[in-house]
């Protein structure tokens, strides 16, 4: 008996994931969340609230035998929406939702184009409070955690915050969204120069301008607080985001949480919460999510909803960078099994499969030569 290194790099790449979505989906468990299967076809629909033009463009589209244009699925949180909203009232809420989902949509990652990952995640119906706010970031901190993940920040924004400033300015929604662009990119003078152009009220654009701070935190809460201070909406949306912050952080022992209000990429359902997880080492996005208390609506009895999702290639690439092979599937324990007396190598892995122990199969054969060969 021997062990022997294993050369199947595609085979560990499966094993890894499957590993991956085991552990995630283990931890979502222990906190009440039930498994579901999405199907992965859908017709398409262009929603502003939900899947804008430039979000269709990329995702891969076909004809079906009808005539009908499908989709595959590109995100799982509106395909959750849809599928769970007709029975929401029949059941009792919170429904806490989690799963494990090939997702397919083209997009730039650096120098390679990104086409299909895994969302391994959780979706919170029915759940429309600080409470369960804060319940979906401690899940995905001890996800972080359980995965053995240590280099990762979580960004916490509240786009409620950022919808009433623009809501503010008195623009069309043509025009919020240049001014949504350029905070995204932390632009402050392109911000500056819109709003400037627009007549927009000096407090109002210089709270905007506060949105591209880098560095955000404390002082954005400050800065928007003393520029805007009358404003009901915005005061309470300020005041959700820092006791949900500082509840985390309370609970959780944690410094990993940092408030940028001008975390608004993604998707255009998120109405209030939303945070992104991201890799400093890697330099890319781990996973995300917020609330979207506007799109069950939109397929039944409308109902609040929170929930995150981890992108399995992100992750994966923080476990295991290039060229690092895990431990698991770098060897396996090979057994040889005579083939004229198989009995007592088969016992032998057997055995050690009953006791939890790898175990490969190597048959010995006899050559024609008379020698005894592996084959």
């Amino acid at each position: 008996m021997k062990i022997l290194s294993s050369a199947l790099p595609l085979s560990e790449s499966v094993q890894r994931r499957r590993s991956l979505v085991s552990a995630a989906l283990g931890i979502f468990r222990g906190w009440g969340y039930r498994d579901i299967a999405i199907p992965m076809l859908e017709h398409v629909e262009v929603r502003p609230e939900i899947l804008q033009i430039h979000d269709v463009n990329k995702t891969f589209r076909l004809v079906d035998a009808e005539g009908n244009l499908q989709m595959l699925r590109s995100d799982v949180t509106p395909a959750v929406a849809k599928l769970f909203a007709p029975v929401l009232r029949d059941v009792p809420l919170p429904l806490r939702l989690c799963y494990a989902s090939r997702v397919v949509r083209s997009e730039r990652a650096f120098a390679r184009r990104q086409i299909e990952t895994y969302q391994i995640g959780v979706e919170l119906l029915g759940a429309g409070t600080a409470v369960y706010d804060t319940e979906v970031i401690l899940v995905a901190m001890q996800a972080m955690a359980g995965l053995g993940i240590d280099d990762y920040q979580i960004n916490v924004g509240n786009m409620a915050v950022v919808r009433r400033l623009l809501e503010l300015t008195g623009l069309p929604k043509a025009r919020r969204a240049e001014v949504r662009e350029a905070v995204v990119q932390r632009d402050p003078h392109a911000v500056a120069d819109l709003l400037h152009r627009a007549g927009t009220r000096q407090n109002v654009a210089d709270a905007i301008v506060a949105l591209t701070m880098l560095r955000g935190g404390p002082d954005q809460l400050a800065r928007i607080r003393s520029l805007l201070p009358h404003d009901g909406p915005l005061r309470d949306a300020l005041a959700h985001l820092e006791a949900v912050v500082d509840t985390v952080r309370a609970v959780s022992g944690s410094d990993r949480l940092q408030i940028a209000l001008g975390e608004i990429e993604g998707p255009a359902y998120h109405t209030a919460l939303v945070f992104r997880i991201v890799s400093e080492g890697i330099g890319r996005e781990l996973g995300g999510g917020g609330r979207y208390d506007d799109v069950i609506g939109l397929y039944g009895r409308p109902a609040p909803a929170v929930g995150f999702s981890l992108r399995s290639d992100a992750v994966l690439e923080v476990l295991h960078p290039e060229g690092q092979r895990s431990q698991a599937a770098a060897a396996s324990y090979v057994v040889r099994v005579d083939s004229e007396r198989p009995t007592v190598g088969l016992l032998e892995a057997w055995r050690r499969r009953q006791e939890g122990l790898p175990a490969q199969l190597l048959e010995k054969r006899a050559a024609p030569d008379g020698r005894r060969r592996d084959g």
